[in-house]
């Protein structure tokens, strides 16, 4: 009876675990000494790993630099700072004051509602859209090329092709059409009530085509012995998928999921394109385009501490994050 209440990912995961350990070849089973693919291995990793521990090393001089930026004012030339101690987290504060027309509440509403249009709307995007393509559904090749589009077009491509929809062309038809053409705002749909809206909208067409790319490459490395099984044992597509697919790319779904979330501090690029400075106007600003825009301004004190603030925040979300997932999500070898 125990047997039988088994899930199709318990059986296929006990299988596994009873398989042969030793099936890469990478050592001489009489010698025990490495063989030529294994030395080619270790050169690939160690090349690999060479670009990151390069980045921390010189990311942490960088980090410094902003360290020492945010206490500093810049007003008088970037080669003659002045020491101002917190007066630049002062100002950061100061900010979100609500009786400030541009109180940076905005910004920090805008960013979150891209973290969370990241982790509710892209993510399962990505994964559903990934899982038709591996499953080479009906159409699954014209659907491929479609959903390829954003992630090999220019942003800026993109941004112009969306912004002339929504500010003339089709949306200015279907406007005339209805006769109501004198409804239609000067800017179209970038005006003070709509702009942000109209940002989502792009955001959902472009946001989870480059993570459906990770997910499918995960999904192709599942051995096809575990979908044929299921399917001999009269498993359904929503089964195999619920059961097989996602307990075995669980670990890459939340390495996805806590790299998403640095959107929340990151994100400026679509508004600066579709307003065309990084001022954040109509409703559109957020906490990484403030940074630029105090960097735009030479104003680089400001734009450090907020900075120096913003990592005090992301760094421990981002580890408890992390922790919570090793905990709680194993890592699947087969």
């Amino acid at each position: 009876m125990k047997k039988q209440r088994e899930s199709l990912w318990q059986r296929f995961k006990r299988a596994s675990d009873t398989a042969v350990s030793d099936t890469t070849g990478l050592t001489d089973s009489c010698s025990g000494k490495k063989t030529k693919t294994s030395r080619k291995r270790s050169l690939f990793i160690f090349l690999m790993m060479a670009w990151p521990v390069a980045y921390f090393i010189f990311g942490q001089c960088l980090n410094l630099n902003t360290l020492w930026m945010a206490f500093h004012d810049y007003s008088t030339g970037y080669s003659h700072p002045e020491f101002v101690g917190f007066d630049n987290f002062e100002k950061v504060f100061h900010l979100f004051d609500a009786s400030r027309v541009d109180c940076e509440w905005i910004a920090v509403r805008n960013s979150l509602t891209i973290g969370l249009l990241t982790l509710f709307v892209h993510t399962p995007m990505s994964v559903f859209y990934a899982y038709l393509l591996y499953a080479k559904v009906k159409g699954h090749g014209w659907m491929k090329a479609v959903l390829y589009m954003p992630c090999i077009i220019s942003a800026v491509v993109l941004v112009l092709i969306f912004k002339s929809f929504f500010t003339s062309g089709p949306v200015e038809t279907i406007y005339n059409l209805l006769r109501i053409a004198d409804k239609l705002p000067n800017q179209g749909w970038l005006g003070p009530d709509t702009a942000w809206n109209t940002i989502i909208i792009f955001n959902i067409w472009t946001g989870f085509s480059a993570n459906m790319i990770f997910f499918l490459s995960a999904m192709n490395r599942i051995p096809q012995d575990f979908i044929e099984a299921a399917q001999i044992d009269g498993a359904s597509e929503p089964r195999i998928f619920f059961q097989i697919i996602l307990p075995i790319i669980s670990r890459n779904l939340c390495t996805m999921l806590t790299l998403s979330l640095t959107s929340i501090f990151t994100w400026a690029m679509p508004s600066m394109l579709f307003m065309r400075d990084s001022s954040g106007m109509n409703g559109t600003g957020a906490m990484g385009l403030s940074i630029l825009n105090y960097t735009v301004g030479k104003n680089y004190g400001v734009a450090a501490a907020y900075g120096m603030l913003l990592t005090l925040i992301a760094a421990p979300v981002m580890l408890a994050i992390r922790a919570f997932t090793n905990r709680f999500v194993q890592d699947v070898d087969f």
